[in-house]
Protein backbone atom coordinates (compact mmCIF):
# COMPACT_ATOMS: atom_id res chain seq x y z
CA UNK A 1 0.00 0.00 0.00
CA UNK A 2 1.37 3.37 -0.99
CA UNK A 3 0.65 6.24 1.48
CA UNK A 4 1.43 9.71 0.16
CA UNK A 5 3.62 11.76 2.48
CA UNK A 6 4.12 15.49 2.39
CA UNK A 7 7.33 16.97 3.65
CA UNK A 8 7.79 20.63 4.44
CA UNK A 9 11.22 22.15 4.53
CA UNK A 10 12.23 23.96 7.68
CA UNK A 11 12.96 27.14 5.70
CA UNK A 12 9.50 27.17 4.15
CA UNK A 13 7.87 26.73 7.56
CA UNK A 14 9.91 29.55 9.12
CA UNK A 15 9.18 31.87 6.19
CA UNK A 16 5.45 31.13 6.45
CA UNK A 17 5.43 31.88 10.19
CA UNK A 18 7.40 35.11 9.69
CA UNK A 19 5.09 36.20 6.90
CA UNK A 20 2.08 35.67 9.16
CA UNK A 21 3.43 37.21 12.36
CA UNK A 22 6.33 39.44 11.27
CA UNK A 23 4.44 42.76 10.99
CA UNK A 24 3.02 42.39 14.52
CA UNK A 25 6.49 41.81 15.98
CA UNK A 26 7.91 44.80 14.09
CA UNK A 27 5.52 47.10 15.98
CA UNK A 28 6.49 45.54 19.32
CA UNK A 29 10.20 45.94 18.58
CA UNK A 30 9.70 49.59 17.59
CA UNK A 31 7.85 50.19 20.88
CA UNK A 32 10.72 48.66 22.87
CA UNK A 33 13.35 50.70 21.00
CA UNK A 34 11.54 54.02 21.42
CA UNK A 35 8.94 53.78 24.17
CA UNK A 36 6.81 56.77 24.92
CA UNK A 37 4.39 55.47 27.50
CA UNK A 38 2.62 56.75 30.53
CA UNK A 39 -0.11 54.63 32.07
CA UNK A 40 -2.16 54.48 35.23
CA UNK A 41 -4.08 51.43 36.39
CA UNK A 42 -6.66 51.75 39.15
CA UNK A 43 -9.11 49.30 40.57
CA UNK A 44 -10.69 47.74 43.61
CA UNK A 45 -9.74 44.32 44.98
CA UNK A 46 -12.14 42.26 47.06
CA UNK A 47 -11.09 39.57 49.54
CA UNK A 48 -13.46 36.85 50.71
CA UNK A 49 -13.75 35.23 54.12
CA UNK A 50 -13.06 36.83 57.49
CA UNK A 51 -9.69 37.89 58.93
CA UNK A 52 -9.16 34.44 60.49
CA UNK A 53 -9.74 32.72 57.14
CA UNK A 54 -7.14 34.82 55.37
CA UNK A 55 -4.59 35.08 58.20
CA UNK A 56 -1.85 33.09 56.44
CA UNK A 57 -2.56 34.56 53.00
CA UNK A 58 -2.54 38.14 54.30
CA UNK A 59 0.42 38.01 56.67
CA UNK A 60 2.79 39.73 54.19
CA UNK A 61 0.50 41.63 51.82
CA UNK A 62 -1.57 43.30 54.55
CA UNK A 63 -4.92 42.22 53.10
CA UNK A 64 -6.37 40.62 56.24
CA UNK A 65 -8.73 42.99 58.01
CA UNK A 66 -10.73 44.75 55.28
CA UNK A 67 -12.90 43.22 52.57
CA UNK A 68 -12.03 45.74 49.81
CA UNK A 69 -8.76 47.41 48.87
CA UNK A 70 -7.83 50.19 46.47
CA UNK A 71 -5.34 49.17 43.82
CA UNK A 72 -3.22 51.76 42.00
CA UNK A 73 -0.19 51.34 39.72
CA UNK A 74 1.53 53.70 37.29
CA UNK A 75 4.33 53.61 34.70
CA UNK A 76 6.17 56.42 32.95
CA UNK A 77 8.89 55.64 30.40
CA UNK A 78 10.52 58.15 28.05
CA UNK A 79 13.62 58.11 25.85
CA UNK A 80 15.22 61.32 24.62
CA UNK A 81 16.61 60.54 21.16
CA UNK A 82 18.94 63.54 21.14
CA UNK A 83 20.83 62.48 24.28
CA UNK A 84 19.97 58.77 24.42
CA UNK A 85 18.72 59.21 28.00
CA UNK A 86 15.97 57.01 29.43
CA UNK A 87 13.70 58.31 32.22
CA UNK A 88 11.48 55.90 34.15
CA UNK A 89 9.05 56.15 37.07
CA UNK A 90 6.99 53.27 38.43
CA UNK A 91 4.55 52.79 41.28
CA UNK A 92 3.05 49.48 42.40
CA UNK A 93 0.44 48.55 45.04
CA UNK A 94 -0.01 52.20 46.02
CA UNK A 95 -3.35 51.46 47.71
CA UNK A 96 -1.86 48.74 49.93
CA UNK A 97 0.60 48.65 52.81
CA UNK A 98 3.15 46.96 50.53
CA UNK A 99 3.60 49.94 48.21
CA UNK A 100 6.60 50.33 45.92
CA UNK A 101 7.95 53.41 44.14
CA UNK A 102 10.95 53.66 41.85
CA UNK A 103 12.45 56.11 39.42
CA UNK A 104 15.64 56.81 37.60
CA UNK A 105 17.53 57.91 34.55
CA UNK A 106 20.23 56.31 32.46
CA UNK A 107 22.29 56.86 29.38
CA UNK A 108 22.82 53.31 28.24
CA UNK A 109 26.46 52.22 28.50
CA UNK A 110 27.51 55.48 30.17
CA UNK A 111 25.78 56.25 33.50
CA UNK A 112 22.73 55.40 35.56
CA UNK A 113 21.06 56.39 38.82
CA UNK A 114 17.90 55.12 40.45
CA UNK A 115 15.87 55.50 43.62
CA UNK A 116 13.66 52.74 45.05
CA UNK A 117 11.26 52.67 47.98
CA UNK A 118 9.25 49.66 49.12
CA UNK A 119 7.41 48.57 52.23
CA UNK A 120 6.93 45.15 53.74
CA UNK A 121 4.57 44.43 56.60
CA UNK A 122 4.24 41.32 58.67
CA UNK A 123 1.17 40.45 60.68
CA UNK A 124 1.82 37.83 63.33
CA UNK A 125 -0.46 34.83 63.05
CA UNK A 126 -0.34 33.95 66.72
CA UNK A 127 -1.20 36.03 69.75
CA UNK A 128 0.61 35.15 72.95
CA UNK A 129 -1.74 35.10 75.92
CA UNK A 130 -0.47 34.87 79.43
CA UNK A 131 -2.10 34.77 82.82
CA UNK A 132 0.74 36.79 84.30
CA UNK A 133 -0.29 40.05 85.93
CA UNK A 134 2.12 42.63 87.26
CA UNK A 135 4.88 41.85 84.79
CA UNK A 136 7.90 44.03 85.51
CA UNK A 137 6.93 44.71 89.11
CA UNK A 138 8.19 43.14 92.32
CA UNK A 139 4.85 41.33 92.85
CA UNK A 140 3.95 39.35 89.71
CA UNK A 141 0.92 37.03 90.02
CA UNK A 142 -0.47 34.23 87.85
CA UNK A 143 -4.16 34.33 86.90
CA UNK A 144 -6.04 31.42 85.30
CA UNK A 145 -7.30 32.34 81.83
CA UNK A 146 -10.47 30.91 80.27
CA UNK A 147 -9.99 28.70 77.20
CA UNK A 148 -9.96 30.60 73.89
CA UNK A 149 -8.93 33.94 75.34
CA UNK A 150 -7.40 36.25 72.77
CA UNK A 151 -8.51 34.47 69.57
CA UNK A 152 -8.69 36.75 66.60
CA UNK A 153 -6.57 39.51 68.09
CA UNK A 154 -4.28 41.22 65.64
CA UNK A 155 -0.75 42.29 66.35
CA UNK A 156 1.46 44.20 63.99
CA UNK A 157 5.21 44.16 63.88
CA UNK A 158 7.23 46.08 61.35
CA UNK A 159 10.88 45.37 60.70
Amino acid sequence: MNIPTHRFSQKATVLAVLAAFGPAHADEIAELIKPDTASVRAGVGFVSGDSKDRAIWGQYNGMRQEDAYGLLDFDYIRRDDATGTWTTFQGRNLGLETRELSGGQQKQGDWKYSVDYSELVHYNLNTINTGMAGVGTTTPTVIRLPTGTGEGKRTLSRP
